[in-house]
Formats: C-alpha cells, sequence, structure tokens
C-alpha cells in the first residue's frame, strides 16, 4: 500500500474490492497511502468509500508499517494527523474511523504510543499491530528446525514478551486491539514449515493464545 511503484487503486479496483467483501460477507481494513501520499487523493478516495461502502468497511488505515519509511513516531504521528483532520472535515467524511499504526514487528511500542496519544475518545475503531513470531523466512533454512520453532512451547514466551510491549497501554485506554497481519514467518512464509500442517497447529495455537489475551482478532 505504501509502495511508491504500486499505482493507487481507482475506483473500479474499489468496487471489485467491496463486491468481493460483500459477497464473502467480510468487513475490509482499507490502507490509505501515506509514504509519498496525496492527502487530497487519499481525502477523495476516502469520501469515495464512505459514500458507497460503509457497510463493507471496517476502518482506514493510513499508512503499511510506517517505521519502514518514518523512522521515528513523532514525524508519523504528525502527519498521520493531518490525512486525519482533513478527511474527518465536515465537507468530507466526518464519521470515518481508523486503525493503525500497524507497524512491523520491533516497533510495537508505537502501539502504545498510539493508544495513549488518542485514548478511547479519538478516532480509533482499533489499535493494530503486526507481527511474525518466526522472523525471517529467509533465515529459516532448516525446515524441521523451523517448524519445530513454531510448535515449540517456548513460543508463547515470545508472544508475552511482545504483547507487553504494547498491550497494557491499549487496555488502560479502553481500546480494543487486533494483529491485523500475521503469519508464522515474514516474508513469504518459510518452505517446507508455513507451507505445512505444522503451521495450521501453530495456527490454531496462535489464535488461542491471543484471543485469551482480549485481541479482537
Amino acid at each position: 500500500a505504501d509502495r511508491p511503484t504500486v499505482a493507487v487503486p481507482d475506483e473500479a479496483d474499489v468496487d471489485n474490492l467491496f463486491a468481493f467483501a460483500n459477497a464473502a460477507g467480510v468487513k475490509v481494513i482499507y490502507t490509505l497511502r501515506l509514504n509519498e501520499g496525496n492527502r487530497d487523493a487519499t481525502t477523495r478516495m476516502a469520501n469515495y468509500i464512505m459514500r458507497h461502502y460503509t457497510n463493507e468497511l471496517a476502518c482506514f488505515a493510513i499508512g503499511n508499517e510506517p517505521n519502514v519509511f518514518s523512522k521515528n513516531f513523532a514525524p508519523y504521528l504528525a502527519e498521520w494527523k493531518q490525512y486525519a483532520a482533513q478527511i474527518t472535515a465536515p465537507t468530507n467524511s466526518p464519521n470515518a474511523k481508523f486503525c493503525g499504526p500497524s507497524t512491523s514487528p520491533g516497533h510495537e511500542t508505537w502501539a502504545a504510543d498510539f493508544a495513549n496519544e488518542f485514548g478511547g475518545h479519538g478516532p480509533l475503531a482499533f489499535v493494530a499491530q503486526h507481527d511474525y513470531p518466526g522472523g525471517d523466512a529467509r533465515r529459516a533454512t532448516n525446515a524441521v528446525a523451523a517448524r519445530d520453532k513454531i510448535l515449540s512451547p517456548a513460543i508463547d514466551k515470545h508472544y508475552a514478551a511482545f504483547s507487553a510491549n504494547f498491550v497494557p497501554a491499549i487496555r488502560s485506554n479502553g481500546l480494543p486491539y487486533r494483529l491485523e497481519e500475521a503469519n508464522s514467518f515474514y516474508d513469504g512464509g518459510a518452505f517446507d514449515a508455513s507451507d505445512t500442517f505444522a503451521s495450521a497447529l501453530w495456527a490454531l495455537d496462535y489464535q488461542w493464545w491471543w484471543a485469551e489475551h482480549d485481541a479482537s482478532g
């Protein structure tokens, strides 16, 4: 969503996306481009979606993994607020809701900062975070070890340490949260691990752990 080399979807693309969502009976988290984005064009698209597809829309995300292109939280937050303010202006889409910050693993404290910034009174539908507890798929060259890693009871320690960096702040602000993007390994998954029944077992365990710790999804 934030790669300048990829074309921003047009209205026909969005129509197709939401037609699929309607047929599938699912809600869409629609990411608006932040990296080298155009705030006016982004606002027009948000308005279009709000006027046509509110029933299929969960919320807007402004930017995806912003820590990749904005190395510090403060400038990201300032730009995020500019986009959100324009989108929710009275003449645009004042009822729009958002999620974020949707950062990659290692930057989950941004989610805590996000919750503390807006609390339960702001424009957030929920706080969103990404997680890939197995790590980099390109380094998982031993398939047996990769499968053992994601099925080991020790992986629960990762979840506990990871969640401690952001979940308490979210709870204290009365907000829901979601693992809005997750998989066993990042960069497409680990060969002979992410594409095996071991990964299905891992997914069940993963969902159970986070459900027990109040994740919304």
